[in-house]
């Protein structure tokens, strides 16, 4: 039966879509209810980020072994997240690095398997354009936590304009903005980098961002049928 537990798991396995989804809603609605000016509860932003850990373990692990370490950090994400200290940049410092941390190791690994997925082992089981999205949308996320692990140690590295000052806070739906800036290569110029590594690492992300375009475009073009035969 298809719409038992077991039966959701064996579809969801393997498939990219899913996940992509997730953080097509996370792109879209985090900011909007993580900004304080807009009035909203926070517990559908926190959903949302919820929501990630949840698919990656549902559909990303290939063996047993990354099956236990998907569930171990994205355990450890989803519980991090719900911790009673309001949203990321309202949190004890120490809270901050580990759920940062942890994330960004989550976060890595995914787009790791993906990354696999569709350049190498050509496994997934729906299309490889929705795996090379969903890459491309973890790196933007991965990078947007190590920005706030990079505030949270030395803040004031990064500066806002001044029509998006927020009393000293700096949200994490802006480092989200910031990066997803970055890796398109946009550079609005609103929200600019100021420590030194965080300079360094939003070159990095820039030039990955162009690179992986590229590389996926080169990958998707060739046949199937030629990738299995050049491998």
């Amino acid at each position: 039966n298809p719409w038992t537990i077991r039966g959701i798991y064996t579809y969801l396995q393997g498939r990219s879509l899913p996940m992509m989804v997730s953080l097509f809603l996370l792109l879209l609605f985090y900011p909007l209810f993580e900004d304080p000016a807009n009035e909203l509860p926070s517990w559908p932003a926190r959903i949302l980020f919820s929501i990630i850990p949840v698919m990656g373990v549902l559909s990303l692990h290939t063996r047993r072994w990354s099956l236990y370490f998907i569930m171990g950090l994205g355990a450890i994400v989803f519980v991090m997240e719900w911790l009673p200290f309001g949203m990321l940049d309202k949190r004890p410092g120490a809270v901050i690095w580990v759920e940062s941390i942890t994330g960004i190791v989550f976060f890595c690994f995914c787009t790791a398997l993906i990354i696999r997925s569709v350049f190498i082992r050509d496994d997934l089981k729906d299309h490889p354009v929705y795996g090379g999205i969903t890459a491309y949308l973890l790196l933007g996320i991965t990078f947007a936590l190590i920005y706030s692990l990079i505030n949270a140690v030395d803040p004031g590295s990064f500066h806002l304009h001044d029509s998006l000052q927020r009393e000293g806070i700096l949200p994490w739906g802006d480092l989200l903005y910031f990066s997803f800036a970055t890796l398109t290569t946009l550079g609005y110029g609103d929200v600019t980098p100021v420590n030194s590594f965080a300079r360094a690492l939003s070159v990095v992300q820039a030039t990955a961002g162009v690179l992986y375009v590229a590389v996926l475009i080169a990958q998707l073009v060739i046949s199937p049928a030629a990738r299995k035969q050049a491998r």
